[in-house]
């Protein structure tokens, strides 16, 4: 029930912006180059590889283009790029910078999700970027089996970036800067975010330009749209709250 009531809400206001201004929701868009600390993204130098191997900059990622990912069973597969829900190379924001102890790093907003895995019994949970702290495990891909590798977090810090660009893939995840990491932010489990996502994504999947998919419009729509609904019924707990990032 909270789903479909929430994509009917979000869906209307959305669909009303545009076809009152006259134009699309790109632009509609602004861009902002004040310092945000409420990035949920990436920075414009973050990586991801393409279906081919191939390194691109996600500042150079354009709908349609196929990504790396991994299922939940740890299969390496190929997901198609179907929006951006962010996508401001304009934005400077604060980015954690997470290193693992075999010298990896991701640039990555406090809000956004991360899997924090379990290094003896192989299991997960999605959770705020900003809850890692050194000693937890996350998944890093293998140099030389490319599979999903659980591996320490020896560093933690925070710092200034350009750049803010979230990309949704038919998946609800991608591997980025070699970590594998959830398309959303904002709400603490990956399986509700993704299934809440799910009437937008096959929106775009079916008409990806007549609704525009630059700036930070459908990010201030979606934390407009769900967030009210998902407090009152799931609890604050379940949403991000800035009060409580770590100390760093």
């Amino acid at each position: 029930y909270l789903i479909i009531l929430t994509n009917i809400r979000f869906f209307c206001s959305i669909l009303s912006s545009s076809l009152i201004s006259g134009f699309s929701v790109a632009e509609a868009c602004t861009m902002n180059v004040n310092v945000k600390k409420d990035s949920s993204c990436f920075t414009s130098q973050s990586t991801v590889q393409l279906s081919s191997g191939i390194e691109k900059a996600m500042k150079d990622l354009v709908i349609g283009d196929e990504i790396l990912t991994y299922t939940f069973q740890g299969a390496r597969i190929p997901t198609k790029i179907l929006t951006f829900i962010h996508q401001d190379p304009g934005h400077i924001g604060q980015y954690y910078t997470i290193t693992t102890e075999d010298g990896n790093a991701i640039l990555i907003s406090a809000t956004h999700l991360i899997f924090k895995v379990n290094e003896v019994t192989l299991t997960f949970q999605s959770v705020f970027a900003s809850r890692l702290k050194p000693g937890d495990f996350i998944f890093v891909q293998s140099q030389t089996t490319h599979d999903p590798t659980p591996v320490k977090v020896v560093r933690v810090s925070i710092a200034l970036y350009e750049g803010a660009f979230a990309p949704v893939t038919s998946e609800g995840t991608l591997i980025v800067d070699g970590v594998w990491v959830s398309c959303y932010a904002d709400i603490s489990d990956h399986r509700l975010a993704h299934s809440l996502m799910a009437p937008l994504r096959f929106l775009y999947s079916v008409a990806p330009k007549w609704m525009g998919s630059r700036g930070p419009f459908i990010h201030k729509h979606l934390k407009n749209m769900f967030r009210p609904f998902g407090v009152r019924l799931l609890g604050k707990e379940t949403f991000y709250d800035m009060i409580q990032t770590n100390e760093i």
